[in-house]
């Protein structure tokens, strides 16, 4: 690697390091703000993800969450009990179990969306012109990476 190519190496390492810090940081307090919620945060991913799906496997769930079917048996089996998913087997396959949200987990995503939201929108709605629109434009670019980095799902070596 040459001089030139390691300073920019390393200043696009900083930038992604920052990069990451600072999403954890935000998804961290944001969380930190909303603490009300009667579920864990295992059972509020997991029902976000039902709820955006629609309709998920519970093996794909187990997968999507990165847990063993048993976790994603028991945190399945308490969000019914709480009446916020319904679990059906498949008609033809009864080794499946589909999963949806129910009209009141539904809600509880959205609103725990919203309030988890409300102090972030306050927060941008407080900055100047010209710094919303940075920020809108770093946005894009951030979406852009994850959708880039989601289509290419192989592990990247670090360089040495």
């Amino acid at each position: 690697m040459t001089e030139r190519n390691s300073r920019h190496a390393g200043s696009e390492s900083d930038l992604a390091d920052a990069l990451v810090m600072a999403a954890i940081r935000l998804t961290r307090t944001l969380r930190a703000l909303n603490r009300n919620s009667s579920l864990s945060g295992p059972q509020i991913s997991l029902l976000s993800v039902v709820v955006y799906a629609g309709q998920i496997a519970a093996r794909d769930l187990a997968r999507h969450e990165e847990v063993t079917p048993a976790t994603i048996s028991r945190l399945i089996a308490s969000l019914e009990e709480q009446k916020l998913i319904v679990r059906k087997r498949d008609t033809t396959d009864t080794r499946v179990q589909w999963i949806t949200a129910t009209a009141r987990g539904r809600q509880l995503v959205r609103d725990g969306h919203r309030r988890r939201l409300a102090p972030l929108v306050d927060a941008i709605h407080h900055l100047p012109p010209a710094q919303r629109e940075s920020l809108r434009a770093a946005t894009g670019i951030v979406g852009q990476l994850t959708q880039d980095l989601a289509r290419d799902k192989r592990p990247v070596q670090a360089s040495r």
